[in-house]
């Protein structure tokens, strides 16, 4: 997977950098292999006017074809991010499970065996 992160009107610190990898190896670590490209974009929407406007966008590219879209808006960047993110795993899960249904597997008991 390919992971692009791009700031607009925003410095990209390490701290800044660190926070995305984090967040978005959590979000997709289950179906990373799935992904072709992930495009991170954060920003100020309206600059030093203050407000709820530090915006996180999240656009995947999935292998095979299809791209999907997730945003969030928040006061705090961090935030944004991380709320983003978590919209992240849930839209990549039911993306993947909608691509690849997984087979009904048995029931286990406590001590490994089948019920």
């Amino acid at each position: 997977m390919r992971l692009d992160i791009r700031g607009l009107d925003i410095d990209l610190t390490d701290a800044l950098m660190e926070h995305v990898q984090k967040q978005i190896k959590q979000a997709i670590a289950r179906s990373a292999a799935r992904i072709g490209t992930l495009h991170v974009h954060v920003n100020d929407v309206n600059g030093p006017h203050g407000g709820i406007d530090k915006r996180c966008q999240l656009e995947v590219a999935f292998h095979g074809g299809g791209t999907a879209f997730v945003e969030h808006v928040d006061r705090d960047l961090y935030a944004a991010i991380t709320r983003a993110a978590a919209r992240l795993k849930r839209m990549v899960r039911r993306e993947s499970d909608r691509r690849h249904p997984t087979e009904r597997r048995p029931r286990m008991s406590a001590s490994g065996l089948p019920k």
